[in-house]
């Protein structure tokens, strides 16, 4: 946790929140049962930087679609402009 950049990574070390965790299902389900919507977004937020930082290799559009997904899945909202835009780029 040394290397941590969110705030929030330790309380959720503390609370075992990523301990032992079979599949992704299993932490979008933890995820989804904190009481709140910043606590989900946190939460997620340190998975997230935990993943990175622990993965050698990924294909980052792959990566940050599939983390988009479970986001919106645990309820949390997606803040990045880009997620919010459309293909269509028409502006009659």
């Amino acid at each position: 946790m040394a290397n941590t950049r969110h705030s929030k990574a330790g309380r959720f070390v503390q609370q075992r929140l990523f301990s032992g965790l079979s599949d992704f299902i299993e932490l979008e389900q933890r995820i989804a049962d904190l009481p709140d919507e910043k606590s989900r977004g946190d939460a997620f937020e340190v998975f997230a930087e935990a993943y990175l930082a622990t993965q050698r290799k990924h294909d980052a559009e792959k990566v940050e679609a599939a983390m988009v997904a479970a986001a919106l899945r645990a309820g949390a909202a997606v803040t990045h402009a880009t997620h919010a835009l459309s293909n269509d780029t028409n502006t009659d």
